[in-house]
């Protein structure tokens, strides 16, 4: 990089001669040699300014559902760096991904990101995303089919039971007619 400036100075005369240095110069010393004098200084690059994206207060709601019942998760998406910034991250549920989210974001501006999330297996159910991870139970509901066997077997040993009454009370009654 060598730049040349011409400059006549009168008596007692000064002058201060600027260059400008450009964003593809480099950074380093550089030699500044005016006739037989020398001097030296050195050329610092300012870091151009980043975005830089922060998650946080990740939630699950409600703890506790019904099958196919949604769930809402949320989380808080910051840019805190110094110029707009884009953010994207992927949502599973039980290891699975289920969606994606992307936006774009000015410097220092914040957004509450939610989506909904839904399961029929009872049980508990782990949801992740940005890093962060919770939980979510769906309950096991009533079904006539879980005690299906029992309200059989009740059943069938009532009309037996009620067929043996019915039996026992016709014998007596005709072993009474008979002895008269």
């Amino acid at each position: 990089m060598a730049q040349n400036k011409s400059v006549t100075l009168g008596a007692g005369e000064a002058v201060t001669i600027a260059f400008e240095v450009g964003t593809n110069s480099y950074a380093g010393d550089v030699e500044v040699k005016i006739d037989s004098q020398t001097g030296i200084f050195t050329v610092l690059l300012q870091p151009l300014p980043t975005s830089s994206v922060a998650f946080g207060n990740f939630s699950v709601n409600p703890k506790e559902v019904s099958p196919g019942d949604p769930v809402i998760v949320t989380i808080d998406v910051r840019n805190t760096g110094g110029v707009s910034g884009l953010y994207s991250f992927q949502a599973t549920l039980d290891g699975v991904p289920r969606t994606s989210k992307t936006g774009e974001l000015l410097p220092g501006e914040k957004q509450r990101v939610s989506f909904t999330l839904t399961s029929g297996e009872p049980g508990t159910h782990s949801v992740e995303a940005a890093g962060y991870s919770a939980t979510f139970t769906v309950i096991k509901l009533f079904s006539i089919g879980d005690y299906a066997l029992p309200i059989l077997v009740v059943a069938e040993a009532f009309i037996i039971v009620f067929v043996v009454a019915i039996i026992v009370k016709r014998r007596k009654s005709s072993s009474v007619k008979g002895t008269i």
